[in-house]
């Protein structure tokens, strides 16, 4: 058991760094600066801007930038929203009920529905009838139906 926990926790490490790294690189290849977006439409002079940069570590060498983002997310310290200027943790802790509280629920319609149809398949293994394409097309279009009005539902009370 100690040697399975050990295994999984070595494993932890390189998946947390792949992780980081796509993350922080998917980041960078989004289109548009960050250092416009955070002074709006007017932009700001030349000098405004490169200051923002050097306080915000944009001036320095992609290795670098990455491996600072590291050591501060090791900390905790996940930066500043570059839309509300607040810190990422305070807006992540703002929503995460809202997203907890959807998990929830998809994971407990999974499982209303789910097991019956689990059960109801191996019951009837040897019926006549067989799960048709036909079938499967209206599950997905049910199931994509319920994401989308959940997902309306959900922005509607983001937006209260």
């Amino acid at each position: 058991m100690v040697a399975f926990l050990a295994r999984r926790l070595l494993v932890l490490l390189p998946t947390f760094f792949g992780v980081s790294l796509m993350a922080f690189f998917l980041i960078r290849i989004v289109p548009g600066d960050p250092v416009l977006l955070m002074l709006g439409e007017r932009g700001g002079s030349p000098a405004v801007q490169a200051e923002m940069r050097r306080n915000l570590g944009l001036d320095k060498p992609i290795a670098v930038q990455y491996f600072q983002y590291l050591g501060r997310a090791a900390r905790g310290d996940l930066g500043l929203s570059t839309v509300s200027r607040k810190p990422v943790w305070e807006e992540f802790k703002a929503r995460f009920p809202a997203t907890l509280e959807l998990g929830l629920l998809a994971l407990f319609l999974a499982v209303l529905i789910g097991i019956p149809l689990g059960l109801l398949a191996a019951v009837r293994q040897q019926h006549h009838y067989r799960f048709r394409d036909d079938d499967a097309d209206r599950a997905h279009l049910l199931a994509r139906q319920l994401r989308d009005r959940t997902h309306a539902i959900a922005q509607g009370v983001a937006a209260r």
